[in-house]
């Protein structure tokens, strides 16, 4: 996991998860190419990416920061990932076995995550960051109100 933080906690709200074979849910995925080259950025303060995360965007818009990358995980291994996380203080978590959501909080800033599958054994993730103040801004797994 890519965190520019610490926190800690279990997870306060996980959703019911998707229980199939990963490897028979993406075969039908062509083979992942390799990611283009990351781009230099400075990290934000708070921002949990999964571990491997090639950074190709960053955006900011006002409070909220958006992150656009590429990882060579699955939606699953992501949520999976984040389930076992001691660092950060996981809010919210649900897969649809295709793409995961995952809502954290790092040192009072909270990032949304959406990773949705890109091939076989990839996924696109996309977050927006946001301090304490603009959280209720950010997008909310499985549609429950924000901060």
């Amino acid at each position: 996991m890519l965190a520019t933080g610490c926190g800690g906690g279990p997870p306060a709200a996980v959703a019911p998860t998707v229980t199939v074979d990963p490897a028979s849910l993406y075969e039908g995925f062509p083979a992942c190419e390799p990611p283009p080259d990351p781009i230099d950025f400075e990290p934000v303060e708070g921002m949990v990416l999964p571990e491997g995360t090639v950074v190709l965007e960053i955006d900011e818009f006002g409070p909220l920061i958006s992150v656009t990358g590429l990882v060579e995980s699955t939606p699953l291994e992501i949520r999976d990932e984040f389930a076992q996380e001691p660092e950060v203080e996981v809010i919210h978590l649900e897969d649809e076995g295709y793409e995961a959501e995952i809502l954290v909080d790092d040192l009072g800033r909270r990032t949304y995550i959406k990773a949705s599958i890109r091939c076989r054994t990839g996924s696109v993730v996309a977050a927006v960051i946001a301090d304490a103040a603009a959280a209720s801004g950010l997008p909310v797994p499985g549609g429950q109100g924000g901060s």
